[in-house]
């Protein structure tokens, strides 16, 4: 991995091996299949999951108080996977999951993988590749937790760049 590694980004908890979050201002990113930039307009720093040649496991996670009434819950981001191996015996994963407060998982509610990422030399943004929706009814009034996570394994590098992330409530009173 290649690219300035930074500890975190504000209102975002990093557990796992790896440092998630990265400055990917020029000279850029270096992931599987070419050098990765933010997008114009977003900032310089990206959520970088995977992109190792060994397994890991990683996650960031963001507190988000549901304010009483809330049905759903939206979540969108900007995404740009890239994998050297796009078999299906490749077992590399992102979700986006729902947390309860005790961080317990409520639900996975987007995934991606590596038998969709991109191949070769792409290192495109899918502007809104993370597009979800969840019913929070019953945490409604409640803390959760937005949780970021990947899992790869050791037998094809693949790298889950994510930016932009957009979170919006519906609230019926």
């Amino acid at each position: 991995m290649a690219g300035s590694a930074q500890g975190s980004a504000q209102g975002w908890a990093d557990t796992g091996a790896d440092v998630v979050i990265y400055n990917c201002s020029p000279p850029g990113c270096v992931g599987s299949t070419g050098t990765t930039f933010t997008q114009a307009g977003n900032g310089n720093f990206v959520a970088w999951f995977g992109g190792t040649t060994y397994a890991s496991v990683d996650q960031i996670s963001q507190l988000i108080a549901l304010p009483a009434g809330t049905t759903k819950l939206s979540v969108r981001a900007d995404s740009n996977v890239q994998t050297k191996n796009a078999s299906a015996a490749n077992k590399d994963s992102f979700e986006v999951r729902l947390l309860d407060s005790t961080q317990k998982q409520i639900a996975a509610i987007a995934t991606l993988s590596n038998v969709t990422a991109q191949t070769g030399t792409a290192h495109d943004w899918t502007s809104n590749g993370i597009d979800a929706m969840a019913d929070v009814s019953t945490q409604a009034g409640k803390d959760i937790y937005l949780n970021l996570w990947s899992s790869v394994d050791a037998s094809g590098k693949t790298d889950f760049f994510i930016d932009n992330v957009r979170v919006t409530a519906t609230v019926c009173k």
